[in-house]
């Protein structure tokens, strides 16, 4: 079966087959220079595979349709605000509402043509597509309209990482403008220094910042450190074909020792603090002159062992904290 390519650039292109190019959400994009930030811009292109063309007759979250069918379709690529604390019905979650309303006004009752990438259900079966709609004569491919506007994050899921470079760019554009979620705390970007604080947030998606301190190469996987303590410290684990991802990139992760990274993906606990990479577009390498805006730490609720001995070493006899 052919494939459909999906371009996506800055000016305006032809469409072939149904994929949409989105130039109105990335003409509007603020210059990244005058932002001070690298902003990844939405200028590749990806191959999906066409499918069928439904109605959707609900919305069921801010990534999930309901098809006239009775299927049901994770939007491929975009998650949906969730709240902190995994115990929250997502109706109460105020981000989780908006982003749920911007989905049924964009697509509820309306005909869509679906496209495959890789893996085309989840563990609960429900199908994993790029969703594209018809609105007042245009195409829109949901998913970047949802990451433009700040209703939903960049994510990548097993083996559909199909789009997943420009889909992180359309995040950037959102994020850049402090659009929709990102208006939130519980949103901003993690420092990867707040080792407990990772921790409480196991099994949730995030973005975290900070600086390789080693590179480790074991036999399966090359393991960035971002602290001295190798086993409690957040790390990041690449397998072979991510290193090979990014060295296409031109990057050698092997030289990361140093380097300031914003990495996005779900924190599994390990000895510590883990994000396990399944697609280079989880990494950005930030330049030397660009800083995120990290969101503020949370108070410890108590300190460890380790926390004591560095309150200590800053210190005076008196026990004064020392001038810094």
């Amino acid at each position: 079966m052919s494939k459909l390519r999906v371009a996506l650039s800055l000016l305006p292109v032809a469409m072939i087959g149904f994929a949409s190019v989105l130039a109105n959400e990335v003409a509007h994009a603020r210059d990244p220079s005058a932002a001070g930030q690298a902003i990844p811009r939405p200028t590749g292109v990806c191959a999906l595979e066409p499918g069928p063309r439904r109605a959707v007759s609900g919305v069921i979250d801010a990534d999930t349709l309901k098809l006239d069918d009775g299927a049901e379709v994770r939007l491929s690529g975009a998650l949906g605000p969730r709240p902190p604390d995994q115990t929250l019905d997502l109706s109460f979650w105020p981000p989780a509402r908006e982003a749920h309303a911007v989905l049924e006004q964009l697509v509820l009752g309306k005909s869509v043509e679906l496209a495959f990438s890789g893996r085309r259900t989840d563990r609960y079966g429900r199908m994993m597509a790029h969703v594209f709609v018809d609105i007042d004569g245009e195409r829109v491919w949901v998913q970047a309209r949802m990451l433009a506007t700040g209703n939903a994050r960049a994510y990548v899921l097993g083996d559909a990482v199909a789009c997943s470079t420009e889909l992180t760019a359309h995040e950037a554009l959102a994020r850049s403008e402090a659009l929709g979620l990102w208006r939130h705390a519980a949103y901003q970007t993690r420092g990867a220094d707040r080792t407990s604080e990772l921790m409480r947030l196991r099994s949730t998606y995030q973005l975290v910042e900070g600086e390789v301190v080693s590179v480790v190469q074991t036999k399966t996987v090359l393991l960035l450190h971002f602290g001295v303590d190798k086993s409690h410290d957040f790390t990041l684990a690449l397998k072979a074909q991510q290193k090979r991802q990014l060295e296409a990139k031109g990057l050698r992760p092997e030289a990361f020792t140093g380097q300031r990274l914003v990495v996005r993906g779900w924190i599994e606990r390990r000895q510590g603090p883990t994000i396990d990479v399944t697609d280079a577009s989880q990494i950005q390498v930030l330049e030397p002159d660009v800083a995120v805006v990290l969101a503020e730490p949370e108070p410890e609720t108590r300190p460890t062992r380790r926390s004591r001995r560095k309150v200590a070493a800053q210190t005076t006899d008196n026990g004064v904290p020392a001038p810094q």
